[in-house]
């Protein structure tokens, strides 16, 4: 069974303990500080060997972990060591650099819902999964968007997730359906709501 590390802050310890409840209860293999490191265990260590050893990571992303140290250096050595990476929203924020372009699951309106889908995430049950590929070169995007209509989105989702936001479109282009649909997929990057109504009333989708 593969085991998921759970990264937090401990200022989000509430929402976390009870994510990681109700995953161990669903079935899924979750490290989390609280539980699995012993009072004889040096706490940095443990921690360093837990991120090392899982199969996975899941981050409860929020004001508190985003301005968090420790949960900055457990995803960093998640995403160097290729390891996927779940983040889950529990509070509107502004999303790490190295996180933007990954999909997260949404927890702040419907906490069960996002529970199905990270139990999903986790047993591999997903037709979209977390993605860990973040500094890979994009393809050439097809024709299902033209050139010329780039341009507007690539400018309105830089308003909103700075100089990442070509790589984003580049990506999210592949296989899109149409313009309308790229727009709201990219809109799924934008933690805030209200950034992403912005967004999509700049292209004109609100």
């Amino acid at each position: 069974m593969k085991t998921y590390f759970l990264s937090y802050a401990r200022a989000d310890a509430a929402i976390a303990l009870r994510l990681a409840d109700d995953l161990k209860a669903a079935g899924t293999s979750v490290w989390v500080d609280q539980y699995d490191i012993h009072p004889s265990q040096h706490w940095d260590r443990a921690v360093e060997d837990a991120v090392r050893g899982c199969e996975g990571m899941i981050v409860i992303l929020s004001p508190r972990s985003t301005a968090s140290p420790n949960v900055a250096d457990e995803v960093s050595v998640a995403i160097d060591s290729g390891k996927t990476v779940i983040p889950v929203l529990v509070e509107a924020c502004t999303l790490p650099l190295r996180m933007t372009r990954m999909q997260f699951i949404d927890a702040t309106q419907d906490y069960d819902h996002a529970l199905k889908r990270c139990v999903s995430e986790t047993s591999g049950a997903s037709q979209h999964p977390a993605r860990t590929d973040i500094f890979a070169t994009p393809a050439k995007p097809p024709s299902a968007v033209a050139e010329d209509e780039l341009a507007p989105i690539v400018e309105a989702l830089r308003r909103q997730l700075g100089p990442i936001a070509p790589t984003l479109v580049a990506r999210e282009n592949r296989g899109t359906a149409s313009r309308d649909d790229l727009c709201r997929r990219l809109a799924e990057h934008i933690a805030s709501p209200k950034d992403r109504a912005d967004f999509l009333k700049a292209l004109r989708l609100g």
